[in-house]
């Protein structure tokens, strides 16, 4: 719903598209959800999910502990970005 649809290989990972661009990954582990995306667009893919499950406070990413490991923001060059999205 609401343009998420499910990995083809992974059963608790959906991703969102925007046409063809994907914008959004959404893990679910139990009762955790984990988003990432465009940050112009979180807001509302959160609004979306709640209007379908109720969550408790939704938090940041950095600086929490999501499955025992501590996220923080990383910055990635577009070289990189390249060259795995080639792989």
């Amino acid at each position: 719903q609401h343009g998420w649809r499910p990995h083809q290989h992974e059963q608790c990972v959906f991703l969102k598209y925007e046409g063809e661009d994907l914008i959004g990954v959404c893990g679910v582990y139990v009762d955790d959800f984990h988003m990432a995306g465009k940050a112009d667009q979180m807001e509302a893919a959160w609004n979306d999910l709640s209007k379908h499950v109720k969550f408790g406070s939704i938090t940041p990413f950095e600086g929490t502990t999501y499955l025992g490991c501590t996220q923080n923001k990383a910055t990635i060059r577009p070289d990189v970005i390249k060259k795995m999205s080639e792989f």
